[in-house]
């Protein structure tokens, strides 16, 4: 089948139960989550159900489940100017729209002003999104894995940048906290609450938390995903851990024990070049640092013009570092930084 995002899909599974009994199914990816919970549902199947799966898709099922949990934005859901009119009435600018069930930061926009309403109208459909308070901190993410009541493994980590880094054309970097950061017990603390009080399933999950962090150090939840994060975050657990989680929890879905002895072997980071405007003319491969560990490099990407990056994960390279602390991982992000920028790509820029 060509095309996943097709009803024919769904169609063609409960095509294949009816001729030969399906015992299970198994989704990674964000976007089919929610369909496999429903075909679960459908066919008569354990797993991740459908209820699970929207509480960890649609952003506003999300938030009124975990209101009176963890502390939370401001939000409201809009399917129509109207609704949209008595959020700012309440809340006023700047605040955020996104959609309800997006992913990779896709769709996302901050509005400051009237004026960036009335573009934001003329461009989109007011239909199956979240308006947000915008938050002013840091962002964090926590990730890891999650089976009936037990974190089995969670990994703190602090963005550079943020998410929406792409739509200035800067890079999007994130390194671990060291377990022992105050910070990262409190984040850990918050998830806990969160999957302790989400729908989850019985079987192991990966799990990608997000939170901003202010400047008087107050957690904010932003949003929590059933799936790996993006990135290098597998990679991350690859090397660090010697672990891939999108396996582990297939293996629980499959009644394959789970690896319960983790080690840490060290700390991780990761850089996100995202395209500039304009022509790639020539790109150097060759990484001359030995704690670059994992790369990404697109092929056949020389000679290419690119538009500006349209998600957090569009990207001509992904670089992962290792580190022993928190500073070094952050030196390391940032000399590479300027190695590839200065002296690995060359763009013809338009003006």
């Amino acid at each position: 089948m060509e095309d996943f995002d097709s009803d024919l899909l769904e169609f063609e599974v409960l095509k294949i139960n009816e001729e030969q009994k399906i015992d299970k199914i198994i989704a990674t990816n964000e976007f089919d989550i929610l369909k496999a919970g429903k075909l679960r549902k459908k066919i008569g199947l354990e797993g991740q159900s459908y209820v699970s799966s929207q509480a960890f898709r649609d952003k506003y099922v999300m938030k009124k489940l975990l209101q009176d949990t963890v502390k939370v934005p401001r939000f409201s859901k809009i399917d129509d100017i109207y609704e949209l009119h008595d959020f700012i009435d309440s809340f006023g600018y700047p605040f955020v729209l996104k959609p309800r069930d997006g992913a990779g930061s896709v769709g996302v926009e901050i509005l400051f002003s009237e004026n960036d309403l009335i573009e934001f109208i003329q461009k989109n459909a007011l239909y199956n999104l979240i308006a947000e308070e915008y938050i002013i901190g840091d962002m964090y993410h926590v990730d890891g894995l999650y089976k009936t009541g037990e974190k089995l493994l969670s990994q703190s980590s602090k963005y550079i940048n943020g998410c929406l880094a792409f739509h200035n054309q800067n890079y999007l970097g994130s390194y671990n906290l060291i377990e022992k950061n105050p910070l990262s017990v409190k984040l850990n603390s918050e998830v806990s609450k969160i999957l302790d009080k989400l729908p989850t399933p019985l079987d192991t999950i990966p799990f990608h938390a997000e939170f901003f962090v202010t400047q008087t150090g107050e957690i904010i939840f932003c949003e929590i995903a059933s799936r790996v994060g993006g990135g290098m975050i597998a990679e991350e657990f690859v090397h660090a851990f010697n672990l891939e989680l999108d396996t582990e929890s297939i293996n629980s879905q499959l009644n394959v024990e789970i690896i319960r002895d983790i080690e840490r072997k060290f700390l991780t980071g990761f850089l996100i070049i995202h395209p500039n405007k304009g022509k790639l003319v020539s790109i150097n491969k060759n990484i001359p640092f030995e704690w670059v560990i994992d790369s990404y490099i697109k092929d056949d990407i020389v000679g290419k013009i690119y538009n500006e990056a349209s998600s957090s994960v569009d990207a001509i390279a992904m670089l992962l570092v290792k580190g022993e602390n928190e500073q070094e991982l952050i030196n390391r992000i940032n000399a590479l930084y300027e190695w590839f920028t200065n002296e690995a790509v060359v763009w013809e820029i338009e003006v």
